[in-house]
């Protein structure tokens, strides 16, 4: 899976129309599958490597890296969102006001204990309900491909919070599953 989202990356910022050029880490191959969006990302300042000389691809991402990219993509003026919302989102922390952001916007609601978890690793159900949010928030229209699964092999285990997000994934091609066509909701 966390190859997976930086290939989820790459199908955002082909979907968004954007472009690349080549990224200058040593953990990422310059014939990396994943390397233009990498460097996309970097260098649009969505997201940063964990140091100078290393992105840390195999890394996995948390949510709240990924409200943060979100935000950071939208353009996002978080200046605005300082009040504390979720216990575990202390103000002084670097996400915190994305946190805050996709709050407003309806892009998250936390979970049922009302904590956020922003060091949890984001799941796939988690990821394609964020995803969705986000697209709906700005009125955005996807594409079905017309390659996609007629359905996920593992639909009956998808949460019924993430079946819209879930089937918007499939239908557009943004999370294809498995080789076998499983969406595997919980996987990071």
């Amino acid at each position: 899976m966390k190859k997976k989202i930086l290939a989820l990356l790459l199908a955002l910022t082909v979907l968004f129309g954007l472009t690349t050029a080549f990224a200058e880490y040593e953990d990422v191959d310059s014939s990396a599958w994943y390397n233009e969006a990498v460097s996309y990302m970097v260098q649009s300042g969505y997201m940063n490597g964990v140091s100078e000389t290393k992105f840390a691809p195999d890394a996995g991402m948390t949510r709240a890296m990924f409200v943060t990219v979100l935000g950071r993509m939208d353009g996002a003026y978080v200046g605005d969102y300082n009040k504390k919302i979720f216990p575990d989102v202390d103000m002084d922390l670097w996400y915190a006001q994305y946190v805050n952001w996709a709050f407003s916007n309806k892009i998250v609601s936390g979970f049922d204990d009302l904590y956020f978890h922003p060091d949890e690793q984001i799941n796939r159900a988690q990821l394609s309900v964020m995803i969705k949010r986000y697209l709906d928030l700005h009125g955005y229209v996807l594409e079905d491909n017309p390659s996609a699964y007629d359905s996920y092999i593992d639909s009956d285990t998808i949460p019924e919070w993430a079946r819209e997000g879930s089937e918007l994934m499939r239908r557009t091609g943004i999370i294809t599953g498995d080789a076998y066509g499983a969406f595997m909701p919980s996987a990071v």
